[in-house]
């Protein structure tokens, strides 16, 4: 649906744009905290991707399926290293036996301590709710709308009809007579032409 990709497009681009930057006051005055160890919040938070491509991505995921998952990669000393973020359609949610969310991706467990969870509204505490499946209906009926415009322009800007013809056609006549019409009348570029018809034929509006 392009009107949703526009919307999600727009958020997304709009709020990775803004600053994300961390301040600290001495005498009065205001002034950026950039620490190098927190490079991946002010810099680039993993060697592939820049701040605005990250944050767009994370946007995206929580727009387009109400959960975005950030995997946290550390250091040898236990420090933030890198952030990178994962697909929601590859992580799967659940709890351990102890009430700990435990995140499944590929197989591979892992917890709150690699993996960072942004849920959209939910009802479960567990996970946000997909807008797309829950707005499935109306998507559903603006890409029918589409396919009833699409097909409309591109078979013309008038109402289908009847080519009428005295006595009865072979089907070699009958598929030349389509034939000849369609090529002449159909489509948006021959809208409003004038129909020349053979054979004392006659239109009919359906």
């Amino acid at each position: 649906v392009v009107a949703l990709m526009a919307a999600v497009k727009l958020i997304a681009e709009t709020c990775a744009s803004l600053p994300m930057k961390v301040y600290t006051r001495k005498d009065d005055k205001r002034i950026e905290v950039r620490e190098r160890a927190e490079r991946y919040l002010w810099d680039k938070p993993n060697p592939e991707m820049t701040m605005q491509v990250f944050l767009e991505t994370t946007f995206g995921h929580g727009l387009l399926y109400g959960n975005a998952f950030i995997l946290i990669q550390r250091d040898n000393a236990g420090r933030i290293a890198e952030l990178w973020p994962i697909h929601p359609c590859r992580v799967k949610v659940g709890r351990a036996k102890n009430g700990a969310k435990v995140y499944e991706i590929g197989n591979e467990p892992h917890t709150d301590d690699d993996i960072l969870h942004v849920p959209g509204f939910g009802t479960d505490g567990l996970v946000g709710l997909n807008p797309i499946a829950q707005h499935r209906m109306a998507l559903g009926l603006y890409i029918a709308a589409e396919e009833v415009g699409a097909n409309f322009f591109a078979n013309g800007t008038t109402l289908g009809g009847i080519v009428s013809v005295p006595g009865k056609l072979d089907p070699n006549d009958a598929n030349r007579l389509y034939q000849q019409w369609s090529k002449s009348q159909s489509g948006y570029r021959n809208a409003h032409k004038i129909a020349i018809m053979d054979s004392s034929a006659t239109w009919q509006t359906t």
